[in-house]
């Protein structure tokens, strides 16, 4: 004879519940970290990690200019590290070696990976 009612063991629809999200964060993440290559300038493009866990997907930049293209940044000059040592930079065509340069800021941020997460649908 057909029950009228539905038993739902507690243990199974958590696990599956678990199951079921894990899977969503981790597609998710890897879409988010997808766009967020797309949008990325330069070489940051190679310094996105996408690292899905059970409940919290992270898509990281370790790109050490990171925080300076998605905030603003003022005026300032940029300097060799060692004392005496010189940047490198193609100018022209050609390396030029000055031990210090005046970086014009940045005046217009680029929060790629806050773009690239609204435009997963999350």
């Amino acid at each position: 004879m057909p029950a009228d009612f539905v038993t739902v063991d507690p243990r199974r629809a958590e696990l599956l519940a678990r199951r079921a999200s894990v899977e969503l964060v981790t597609k998710t993440t890897y879409k988010v970290s997808a766009i967020a290559k797309l949008l990325a300038p330069g070489s940051m493009k190679d310094h996105i990690r996408p690292m899905p866990s059970a409940g919290l997907g992270l898509v990281i930049s370790y790109h050490p200019a990171t925080t300076f293209v998605i905030y603003k940044t003022k005026p300032h000059w940029i300097s060799a590290r060692k004392p005496g040592g010189k940047l490198r930079f193609k100018y022209n065509g050609e390396f030029i070696y000055p031990r210090k340069v005046w970086h014009p800021g940045n005046q217009h941020p680029n929060n790629f990976l806050l773009k690239a997460l609204e435009a997963s649908k999350f």
